[in-house]
């Protein structure tokens, strides 16, 4: 603490619990609003000037970017199915990395896992969900994989680190380190907003 090399972390879940508590509100409607906005802060700044009746109004919107969901470790599958109680599906992990995709008509914006705009960096991303992705507006999560140049297989996620964020010569970057999408979640249809639904059926529905 004297010479000032200390650092003294403060997650993002206990300013959650603090909001919750300083306002007099359920910790899950602050949980709720906070992943709507992005922002804790945000949140926070809402429900001082507004109150509490305009925290539940919050809504998806387009082109503001949610914080996504984190998974847990588990020890093994046993684990899993106990934790869940319930059907589940299994999927491969690759070394990728996860996205959030928004559309509104023909505007398409991606976001990295820390809800950065990284649109220029993926061309070829924004051409396929405007190809494929027939809603008007829509909310999307998938994971972009770096392949090799004659998209036989995977590169390592150090490859895919070299698309994010870049802004020049994306051309030959494009054609040096392609990239695959997965989407594997589909949160807002055309004004409705999913999150309510069984994943089972978001997944029927993103096809």
């Amino acid at each position: 603490i004297m010479i000032f090399e200390m650092r003294t972390g403060f997650s993002e879940g206990l300013m959650e619990m603090a909001v919750a508590k300083a306002f007099g509100i359920p910790l899950e409607t602050v949980q709720t609003a906070s992943m709507l906005t992005g922002d804790i802060g945000e949140t926070a700044s809402i429900l001082k000037a507004k109150g509490k009746e305009a925290i539940s109004k919050l809504g998806f919107q387009v082109f503001r970017p949610i914080k996504p969901m984190m998974a847990l470790m588990a020890n093994d599958v046993n684990e899993v199915l106990k934790e869940t109680g319930g059907p589940i599906a299994f999927e491969y992990k690759l070394d990728g990395a996860r996205i959030q995709i928004h559309k509104r008509d023909n505007e398409v914006r991606v976001y990295s896992r820390r809800l950065t705009d990284v649109t220029e960096s993926f061309p070829e991303i924004i051409d396929l969900v405007r190809r494929e992705v027939k809603a008007r507006q829509a909310i999307l999560e998938g994971e972009v994989i770096a392949l090799s140049k004659d998209r036989a297989s995977p590169l390592l996620f150090q490859h895919l680190m070299r698309r994010f964020r870049r802004v020049h010569e994306i051309d030959q970057m494009t054609e040096k380190i392609p990239v695959e999408l997965q989407l594997f979640d589909i949160l807002y249809f055309d004004g409705e907003s999913l999150i309510g639904m069984p994943y089972s059926q978001r997944r029927e529905k993103l096809g």
